[in-house]
């Protein structure tokens, strides 16, 4: 995994530039919304992601396993 150490300092940066109007103007103006998340529950939602994914790809024999 990240560091702790880079963990610590990311997410405040990240989360300063989520807070940002532009930021915010920027996605609203291409149809997407935001939601802030801690770390482990962004982990969580892609690896929720990638499981939905996987199930779509193999449906369409496009993995295999």
């Amino acid at each position: 995994g990240v560091p702790k150490e880079v963990v610590d300092r990311l997410v405040p940066a990240l989360q300063k530039a989520w807070e940002a109007k532009e930021f915010k103007d920027f996605m609203a103006q291409r149809g997407f919304g935001t939601i802030w998340g801690t770390p482990d529950a962004f982990a969580k939602h892609m690896a929720e992601e990638d499981a939905k994914m996987g199930v779509v790809m193999k449906a369409l024999g496009l993995a295999k396993g």
